[in-house]
């Protein structure tokens, strides 16, 4: 669909105050007209990115990208635990 326009981007704000984080993505993404769930994401981190939302779980590197990291769990003894990584997006 491209660039966002100032009322996707007011319904996206007011949609993340529902559902801080994001989460989930797909029903984030119901709430704007035209936009899915992957297209929230990326444009979630775009704004963490360029500072207009704070994360704690991202951090951008010295190169400039982007890197989620997975907050620890409490209680998960000794670690490992199964499945993949990342944000999903």
């Amino acid at each position: 669909k491209g660039k966002w326009s100032p009322e996707e981007h007011q319904l996206f704000m007011d949609t993340l105050a529902k559902y801080p984080g994001g989460k989930p993505w797909g029903t984030f993404g119901k709430n704007i007209s035209g936009r899915v769930g992957y297209q929230c994401n990326n444009y979630y981190r775009k704004l963490v990115k360029n500072g207009t939302l704070v994360d704690v779980n991202y951090t951008v590197d010295e190169e400039g990208k982007q890197r989620f990291e997975r907050p620890e769990k409490k209680g998960s003894g000794s670690g490992g635990e199964a499945g993949g990584g990342g944000d999903g997006g």
